[in-house]
């Protein structure tokens, strides 16, 4: 016989209290974000048409959220029905995916500017910019589809008797695969562009200060690098919070997917990874508007 109640209920209100401030910040944070880039000529930079759009997704994320708190309430007794199950994971997936796809499109972005300076200029025009985040959209569909064949509401054994959950273990093991490999792939090779870029503003500084002697460096130059520099610092938080909330899932994905012989601890410390992971995914959706606040002086300005 299944527990009627898998989480606490004093759990459950200390998981809906900490989301509900989430949603109250995050919600308009992103707004704010997309309105400051789109009202501001000076903010309509490639970079930040990337950061725009990830404010879009990790807005739409905050839909998804009543949803979810709904199904941890009532784990056993879904009563919104199979499409509105399939509808949830799905769209939770794709904005899941579409954020890992403008964090990377604005990774590369820089690394471009930064590392291939010359084919900046014709590689990183405005259209193709736009187009490119167009597409990151559709893309992060790909992923998402098989969402819909696997989750849907089953019947169990309890006198409620409906949950939503994985209906196609066969398959679900292979996007459980696929969407953690879609997340470790692209955070190694975004580390390793970051360090190329690291490594190019270093060489530039050094090269810099050698010819300081002979002629020196205007102010307009020197305040273009500190620019470059913060930028590149900015974006670099925005990707390592996104690893550091979103590592718990994918390696609980991981190890508990291995898992034959299950244990009542073992249950007990897959309900706690599973209501921690979904308070730092989140997290994730909220945090970035702060991120922008605290380390760019012109989005200040722009509010």
């Amino acid at each position: 016989m299944l527990e009627y109640e898998l989480f606490s209920t004093p759990t459950l209100a200390a998981v809906t209290a900490v989301c509900s401030v989430l949603m109250l910040v995050g919600a308009p944070g992103n707004l704010c974000t997309v309105l400051v880039i789109g009202r501001s000529t000076d903010m309509r930079t490639t970079t930040n048409y990337y950061l725009a759009s990830l404010a879009c997704a990790d807005l739409l994320t905050f839909l998804v959220l009543p949803l979810e708190l709904y199904r941890l309430w009532c784990y056993w007794d879904w009563r919104l029905g199979d499409a509105v199950c399939r509808g949830m994971y799905f769209f939770r997936e794709t904005f899941t995916a579409a954020s890992i796809l403008h964090i990377s499109g604005f990774t590369v972005e820089r690394y471009i500017a930064i590392c291939h300076p010359l084919q900046a200029k014709r590689l990183l025009r405005r259209g193709r910019v736009k187009l490119l985040v167009a597409v990151a959209w559709v893309l992060s569909i790909v992923p998402a589809s098989p969402a819909l064949l696997i989750f849907g509401v089953t019947h169990i054994q309890t006198p409620r008797g409906f949950e939503c959950t994985v209906v196609n273990k066969e398959l679900g093991s292979v996007m459980s695969l696929v969407s953690t490999s879609f997340f470790f792939v692209p955070m190694v090779l975004l580390s390793l562009l970051y360090g190329l870029m690291a490594r190019a503003l270093t060489d530039t500084g050094q090269r810099s200060r050698f010819y300081r002697g002979a002629t020196e460096r205007t102010a307009g130059s020197k305040r273009q690098d500190n620019d470059r520099r913060k930028v590149i610092r900015m974006l670099a938080v925005i990707v390592l919070t996104f690893v550091v909330l979103w590592l718990p899932h994918h390696v609980s994905r991981v190890t508990f997917n291995h898992v034959r012989a299950w244990t009542k601890h073992l249950h007990d410390v897959h309900n706690a990874v599973t209501l921690l992971s979904f308070v730092l995914f989140y997290l994730s959706s909220a945090v970035n508007p702060v991120i922008y606040n605290m380390m760019s002086q012109r989005f200040r300005y722009a509010l």
